[in-house]
């Protein structure tokens, strides 16, 4: 992962850009391992139809597909 992260005890935030500004996200700390092993950067992308954000990152091979997880939580 290339993003900066915080871990603050049990949850460990995230900053994602989105447009022109960084979101954060929250995860629990134990699932840290699991989002460092994505090698590129994790980014927010808002999505109109459900009026909220996700967190995806572009896992690139022979075909390109996205890795989404969805946020849990975010602060402005």
């Amino acid at each position: 992962m290339k993003n900066d992260y915080e871990i603050r005890d049990d949850v460990t935030v995230i900053f994602v850009k989105c447009k022109k500004r960084i979101l954060e996200t929250f995860i629990d700390t134990k699932d840290l391992d699991k989002a460092r092993s994505f090698s590129n950067t994790w980014y927010a992308h808002f999505n109109q139809k459900t009026n909220s954000f996700y967190i995806r990152g572009i896992k690139l091979s022979k075909e390109q597909r996205d890795v989404f997880i969805y946020i849990v939580g975010f602060g402005i």
